[in-house]
């Protein structure tokens, strides 16, 4: 910047037919002389007022040190341009806020610039996959066996008690479970006390009725074919996730898509009714709608 300028300086005064010496200042009025300070207030005084700006010469210090703080520079450095001594301490002190805030605009950098945190797993496919705590490991093993078909449809469950020996768990985290399981929709009351093995189609119809309100209007809402996202689960584990083009209102096409992805797997057709279906719209994470294939269809 400073080479620019003398050669300004040096092509002016060739035209006034002066000769600049070595030793001339930069700035100044006239060659071998130097500014007078208040001089140069008075200029940047008369010109401020003529633009309307509310400054003064002096803060332009400070400019020049809130922008290099704002723009990254260390506080050492701003210090030597300033004349702060103490190694920034001054400087520190004095511009505090300019420093927190360069400081929470790093820290937001460095934040974005971080990977996305990975999508949370279903509550209910997290617990059957991974179960963290006594309630969900006595549920997850309930929901195999009636995956497994050790607890075929219409059988009676074991009772709280039953559970809470067999797993050496309390009898209240024993009733928890049962009730994590059948809110699952994998058991079913019968009468007022005892609890049987729900039939995955009659849960499947349910989830469809009309009663469900949101599940029928977001299926109501899709017209045609989609694209949409499925993930597989066998026994409550996921063993696959896609995207396909289908009609998500479509039974025949839902259920064919599910035969399909099984195939692929190397699994069992004769056991389609133990794969459940989750169907999501692409820019979604709730599902539309669970599909289980039905045993009549299987």
């Amino acid at each position: 910047m400073a080479a620019v300028e003398l050669q300004r300086v040096q092509a002016r005064a060739a035209a006034l037919g002066l000769t600049l010496p070595p030793d001339a200042f930069l700035f100044s009025g006239s060659p071998g002389s130097f500014l007078t300070p208040d001089s140069v207030t008075q200029r940047y005084d008369r010109m401020v007022t003529r633009l309307g700006i509310g400054t003064t010469l002096h803060k332009l210090r400070h400019y020049s040190a809130t922008e290099l703080i704002a723009g990254g520079v260390d506080p050492r450095t701003v210090a030597g341009r300033l004349g702060h001594g103490g190694g920034g301490t001054t400087t520190l002190k004095t511009y505090t806020a300019w420093v927190a805030e360069a400081d929470q605009r790093a820290a937001k950098g460095l934040g974005a610039g971080m990977p996305r945190r990975p999508a949370e797993m279903d509550p209910a496919e997290r617990i059957r996959s991974k179960p963290r705590y006594p309630y969900e490991i006595v549920a997850s093993a309930l929901a195999r066996q009636i995956a497994e078909g050790a607890l075929p449809v219409g059988s009676d469950v074991p009772s709280a008690a039953d559970l809470a020996d067999k797993h050496d768990v309390s009898l209240a985290t024993a009733n928890r479970s049962l009730a994590l399981v059948r809110d699952w929709g994998l058991l079913e009351r019968d009468g007022r006390y005892r609890l049987r093995v729900a039939d995955l189609a009659d849960v499947q119809q349910d989830a469809e009725a009309p009663a469900a309100g949101s599940v029928t209007a977001r299926l109501s809402d899709s017209e045609g074919d989609i694209l949409l996202d499925l993930t597989i689960r066998h026994c409550g584990g996921v063993v696959a996730r896609f995207s396909s083009v289908v009609d998500p209102r479509n039974a025949g096409e839902l259920q064919q898509v599910l035969t399909d992805a099984v195939l692929r797997r190397g699994g069992d057709i004769g056991a389609l009714n133990e794969y459940e279906m989750d169907v999501h719209r692409a820019d979604e994470t709730e599902p539309m709608v669970t599909f289980v294939a039905s045993r009549r269809t299987a």
